[in-house]
């Protein structure tokens, strides 16, 4: 009985002692994620959507994909799903920016100049203007998307 209590009380000092000499390791803190990197541009919209969708507002920027691009007269436009409303919504969008050629599946972001009541009862609520196309990569602490191509200068 005597050398079961003295081996319990061993074992108990040998993982104290091994506890000790691990105690930095124990205290310190995780490193904390700064930055979402995601896999493609469709899961990061699907993260936009989820998360950082608003209310359809002016001087706002919102995270946006493009569906379809057509290149008319040097301008570009594009129907975009955005990320608004706790949802997504169509939207209209162009660009008279040469630096880039967009194409469908670009992940951008797009900035409202005006809501639209179509006919033929088409899904498109606004237009506006595509100010960038953006990285699949978001910053939680400053909310900014890594930009690829700034698409508001000429």
């Amino acid at each position: 009985m005597i050398y079961i209590i003295a081996m319990l009380l061993l074992g108990i000092l040998v993982v104290l002692i091994a506890m000790w000499q691990n105690k930095g390791e124990l205290t310190q803190s995780k490193p904390k994620i700064n930055k979402l990197h995601f896999k493609n541009n469709v899961t990061a919209f699907e993260y936009a959507e989820k998360y950082l969708s608003g209310d359809l507002v002016e001087n706002m920027a919102y995270v946006g994909i493009v569906e379809g691009v057509d290149t008319k007269e040097g301008t570009q436009q594009a129907v975009i799903k955005i990320a608004v409303n706790g949802g997504a919504s169509y939207v209209f969008g162009f660009t008279n920016s040469k630096k880039y050629h967009l194409t469908k599946g670009n992940l951008i972001l797009w900035g409202l100049i005006d809501r639209l009541t179509l006919e033929n009862d088409i899904r498109i609520v606004a237009a506006g203007t595509i100010l960038a196309v953006i990285a699949p990569s978001h910053d939680v602490i400053t909310g900014k998307w890594d930009l690829k191509y700034d698409l508001t200068m000429r």
